[in-house]
């Protein structure tokens, strides 16, 4: 996987001074999740992932959900390049599972649930694949030194990321479940962040 370079200090500090103020301590939640690289995800972004993997039987918190935001596209594309395409029918198939096990009121899932149902299928792939493996921590390190968040999610490490998928493993491998790795991405904890930083004031510190 291609190495881009860091973005200088002086952006990510203006980028931060944005984050940060957009709104007042105790005064509302910011419009901006996070930034990385030139991508923007909005707090509404956030909010409609969470209404489509509700639908899907999941409910994550917010740090899952921007973390699925950060890293899902990418994880579909280093998918691709191991030659493993995840096409509508595949996810498709996941996502009525899902559905029917969580007792959905839903007779087809929307495009927006194949699509996260695609990039959860693509992160478990590559991340039981050794070189898709890798890809996918420089990926997180990547997201690690050239994201900008909202103070409210905490903090984004691959330190974070590495032991949510290590709890997961490790829950797999002692029977928790017969579901598999690529359920358990959207049902149980894959998070790349801390709320260690969450400011007293925001909601939840």
């Amino acid at each position: 996987m291609t190495h881009l370079r860091p973005w200088p200090l002086a952006v990510v500090g203006a980028l931060a001074l944005v984050l940060t103020g957009c709104a007042v301590p105790g005064g509302g939640s910011p419009s901006v999740a996070a930034i990385y690289r030139d991508r923007v995800i909005t707090t509404a972004d956030v909010d409609d992932l969470f209404v489509t993997l509700d639908a899907l039987g999941s409910q994550p918190d917010p740090g899952q959900d921007l973390t699925l935001l950060l890293i899902g596209q990418e994880a579909v594309t280093i998918a691709e390049s191991l030659g493993v395409s995840i096409s509508d029918d595949i996810a498709r198939q996941d996502a009525l599972m899902w559905m029917y096990v969580e007792g959905s009121d839903l007779a087809e899932p929307t495009p927006a649930m194949l699509e996260v149902t695609r990039e959860v299928l693509a992160i478990a792939v590559i991340a039981s694949d050794p070189q898709g493996s890798v890809a996918l921590m420089n990926l997180v390190q990547d997201v690690q030194a050239n994201t900008v968040a909202n103070p409210r999610y905490g903090t984004f490490t691959l330190d974070n990321f590495s032991s949510s998928i290590q709890d997961i493993s490790d829950f797999l491998m002692q029977g928790g479940s017969s579901l598999g790795p690529a359920e358990f991405i959207a049902f149980m904890d894959v998070d790349g962040f801390s709320t260690g930083a969450r400011p007293e004031w925001m909601p939840g510190g």
